[in-house]
């Protein structure tokens, strides 16, 4: 009974609606829970495996590397499950957090959001730096395998803008963090690993995607105010209903 009064304190003020587990907001959710509790699990798995490495290094360093990678595209999947169910409850409860808690909606959005989406890209990231080194453990040339994670990040970030722009902006408009991720990695990369008297293609490639990713995000910005402007997302005198997190209505996905 205290974390319902607590809730409808917080939440309600005056609104005599019933609370009931798993309904209480954007990140509440059972949905969202679910996908955060394997991530959490994942990374730690990740994050203990250095003693088993120093192991097993020398015996057999491909198939560890390979674990390494398996967890870590858990960890992505995880990540990506978590930020698409907390995108689709704000979305869902997003004018009434925008009517009635506007500071709460900011935070969702700045912390809950953009924070999910900077980690599932720099996981990302990690596990396509992981997959050249297995390629590479595996029998595949050092620069063939950098070249097939350096082509998997180009597309995922093309298809990245296509889809935010045009495809999942009522969703997605206010994540803004995947490109400086991007952008912070190439920076890394290219300052470890490219040489100006002898670039080799994939340092090219590099400085292309590099170059690239700093266009979309300035586009994204430019797309981001002005959508904001003329089209934003809980205007109210929208057709879109307001629901409410406390009301105990039934969660639809593309209501």
């Amino acid at each position: 009974m205290g974390w319902r009064s607590a809730a409808r304190w917080h939440y309600g003020r005056g609104v005599g609606a019933s609370v009931r587990p798993g309904r209480g907001g954007p990140c509440g959710r059972r949905d969202f829970l679910v996908w955060m509790a394997p991530q959490m699990n994942t990374f730690l798995t990740w994050f203990l495996r250095a003693q088993p490495y120093r192991i097993l290094k020398s015996l057999c360093l491909p198939l560890v590397m390979l674990a390494a990678l398996v967890v870590l595209i858990l960890i992505v999947i995880s990540n990506y499950s978590a930020l698409f169910f907390c995108c689709l409850a704000t979305d869902y409860y997003g004018l009434w957090l925008q009517t009635y808690h506007r500071k709460n909606l900011k935070c969702l959005i700045i912390l809950v959001q953009n924070g999910l989406a900077l980690y599932a890209t720099w996981t990302s990231i990690a596990s396509l730096i992981n997959f050249s080194l297995v390629l590479h453990l595996w029998g595949v040339e050092k620069s063939t395998a950098a070249t097939a994670s350096l082509c998997i990040l180009f597309a995922e970030v093309v298809g990245w803008f296509i889809l935010e722009n045009w495809v999942l902006d009522r969703w997605v408009r206010n994540i803004l963090t995947v490109y400086p991720v991007v952008i912070v990695a190439l920076v890394g990369i290219i300052y470890k690993h490219f040489n100006p008297t002898h670039p080799t293609p994939n340092s090219v490639f590099m400085v292309v995607q590099l170059v690239l990713a700093c266009i979309l995000l300035v586009s994204r910005l430019c797309t981001v105010i002005w959508k904001s402007k003329w089209r934003p997302l809980y205007s109210p005198g929208s057709a879109r209903l307001m629901v409410s997190p406390l009301d105990g209505s039934k969660f639809r996905v593309l209501s």
